[in-house]
Parts: C-alpha cells; structure tokens; sequence
C-alpha cells in the first residue's frame, strides 16, 4: 500500500469533515434564532403591523352602503381609516364579499377642487372573489361604495327575460 495515497485521503476527509461541521453548526446557530422566536426576516420593521391603530373621534371614514330591493332601506356599513386601505379590503371589512358572491360596485368619491361627485364603476370578478387589480383604488376620507346585488348568472338573467319565477319584469 502506498503511504502517500492515504495521506491523499485522509486530508481530503477532514476537509469534507470540516465543511460538515461548519454546515452543522451554521444550521444550529439558524434554528435556535427560530425556536427563540427571534425574527431572521430583515424586512420584518417594514412589514404592517398586526395591531390597528387606536380609533379617535376625528379618524376619518368612509361608508359601504348596500342597496337592497327598490324601494327598501339600504343597510350601511361605517369604517374607520385608521391606516391605508383598498376598496377590496372594505369590502372585506364590511362583509360584502361574504354576503354577495356577485355585485355591481361603485365608488363616490367627491372631488377636492368642488363639490362634484366622481361615480367610478368597480368590476368585481365573482370567479376570483376579488375586484379588478386596476380598480382597486384606494380608499380616501368620505369615499363612498355602492354595493348592488349583482345577477345571479345566465340561467337566472333567461328566466327574468321569459318572466319565470325568477324573473319578475
């Protein structure tokens, strides 16, 4: 046997063994930040908090009205601005989106320079459970969104043009 091929050998275990260790030992250091509860996400500062601002009485609002039958009361939904929030998230908060599996959205927003009223018309994708990505504005102090029921689908849209029981003209 020659002495200088297992001198080859051994040398190029203990490197492997060596690299081993320090794998090992960087995955101890790793979960034991884990197991702590310590955070390893750098981002975790910018990251929204999980606990909502305090409410005041000056805290700006808007308002998820839902329009019923013709003729009936609408049912509004009050909510607070207390941090940024999306029209998908008020709809959210206000439970249309677990009442409604399909509406028909608008968005009143008055316009700073007067007093006019902007009717800004939403697309909610009942499919998807969400509204359309480029209309999913951001919700500003007084907006108000108006929630229609909206059809129930093709079969229910051919009885309402026959008169079926549905389908009351």
């Amino acid at each position: 046997m020659n002495f200088r091929g297992l001198n080859y050998y051994s040398a190029n275990c203990s490197t492997q063994l060596a690299i081993a260790i320090a794998l090992f030992a960087t995955a101890i250091s790793l979960s034991g930040c884990a197991i702590n509860g310590a955070s390893m996400n750098p981002l975790g500062k910018f990251l929204p908090s999980k606990n909502k601002p305090e409410m005041t009485a000056d805290t700006p609002t808007y308002k998820v009205i839902f329009q019923g039958k013709p003729g009936g009361q609408p049912k509004v939904f009050t909510g607070h601005l207390t941090e940024p929030i999306t029209v998908q998230q008020a709809l959210e908060e206000s439970g249309a989106t677990k009442k409604y599996r399909n509406m028909l959205i608008d968005l009143a927003r008055r316009t700073p320079q007067s007093s006019e009223i902007l009717r800004l018309p939403i697309t909610y994708q009942p499919g998807e459970g969400h509204v359309l990505e480029q209309q999913n504005y951001s919700i500003l102090p007084g907006d108000e969104i108006l929630i229609r029921r909206g059809s129930k689908g093709p079969i229910d849209a051919m009885l309402r043009s026959i008169g079926g029981a549905n389908g009351k003209r």
